[in-house]
């Protein structure tokens, strides 16, 4: 992997000569997300190495054209200035297409990992996303840089050129030879811009790929809390069954040995002498405390019991009032009804008496 990461084209790096070439872009590919079954410590930890010792170099390698980037338009703008910078941008556009692969590599291999791995995967994946975002602007800045620096150049050589002409006669054959030399300067210089310019990596090509890897991740995040969640549940039903069924052991086997133990031998196990000692003092210190309650409640019962026994008195009283009562009430209606059966009686006695006196001829 190393001898790639030096050198990704595998030989001597190619070089696009401007316009009349054809412009060579860094292709990013992924893996398919087959690969072996299993979860692989071993390659997780050789790929999560590998892919942050790459990202390190990435980051080295744009603070490098940062530094190229303020001697642009400076007298240290030589061509050796844009040789150097084409040869860091091959060498990171190599390493940006091995981290990509590697990612991609490494999430088929998480994919039977735990949580930890996972989240490990989407701080690699962020970092990455930044570093590249920022390199990208860097190129891009770069190749402003130089396209103003050769323009302006160019500009020279034009206004050299006319006064050139003028003088073409006196030094003709020196000023020939100091504007060829000139134009053959500017259309390195043209080449190397365009050259610069083909170096700049298509992030939205990557980016593309890193959202979908980063989506995936979150989904996968959030399956494994509700995973989490529900084991949690089930592990502390588990372990409220497994209590269940402990104590529904030893009492079944207390019972057992009850059963199966002589009727004889069966004894109570003396207490030891320190430990009677503190169930005695615990037992006097709960009468003591007991006392006042159980004095309140003696005073209550007693109370109680008056109040049952004057009701009880009470209830005698009124029923025997009220039974006397309705015997007084029992004799006088008796004596009323005689008195209507008086009544009725003579008013008979005067009717008959009457009738007779009636059919009594008169003398």
């Amino acid at each position: 992997m190393s001898q790639a990461l030096n050198n990704p084209s595998g030989g001597a790096p190619h070089r696009d000569y401007g316009a009349t070439g054809e412009s060579i872009t860094p292709e990013v590919s992924f893996a398919a997300p087959g690969g072996s079954s299993g979860f692989s410590p071993t390659e997780f930890m050789s790929l999560s190495e590998d892919i942050g010792h790459n990202i390190t170099a990435v980051l080295f390698s744009t603070k490098q054209l940062e530094k190229q980037l303020k001697l642009i338009g400076t007298p240290k703008d030589l061509p050796s200035l844009r040789d150097k910078v084409h040869s860091i941008n091959t060498k990171t556009n190599g390493r940006i297409q091995t981290i990509t692969v590697d990612l991609q590599r490494l999430q088929a291999v998480v994919r039977h990992g735990d949580r930890q791995q996972k989240l490990q995967l989407e701080k690699l994946t962020r970092e990455f996303h930044n570093v590249v975002e920022k390199y990208s602007n860097l190129q891009r800045s770069i190749s402003a840089a130089m396209r103003q620096s050769y323009q302006r150049a160019l500009g020279s050589e034009h206004e050299s050129e006319v006064s050139a002409r003028a003088e073409l006669l006196q030094q003709q054959r020196q000023e020939q030879a100091g504007l060829q030399q000139e134009h053959d300067l500017l259309v390195e210089r043209h080449r190397q811009v365009e050259q610069i310019e083909s170096d700049i990596i298509d992030v939205n090509q990557i980016f593309t790929k890193l959202s979908g890897l980063v989506h995936e991740q979150g989904e996968q995040m959030d399956f494994i809390e509700n995973s989490i969640e529900q084991t949690a549940t089930n592990v502390e039903d588990g372990h409220s069954e497994l209590a269940k069924a402990a104590r529904s052991r030893q009492s079944y086997r207390r019972k057992i040995l009850i059963l199966l133990m002589p009727q004889g031998k069966f004894k109570k196990a003396k207490m030891p002498a320190a430990m009677q000692k503190k169930k005695q003092k615990q037992a006097a210190f709960t009468r003591r405390s007991n006392a006042p309650i159980q004095a309140k409640k003696g005073k209550f019962n007693e109370t109680q019991k008056i109040k049952a026994v004057i009701s009880k008195s009470v209830n005698k009283s009124v029923e025997s009032e009220l039974r006397s009562r309705a015997h007084e009430g029992y004799i006088q209606l008796s004596k009323a009804q005689e008195a209507v059966a008086k009544h009725h009686a003579s008013q008979a006695a005067a009717a008959a008496a009457t009738s007779t006196n009636a059919t009594k001829p008169v003398e």
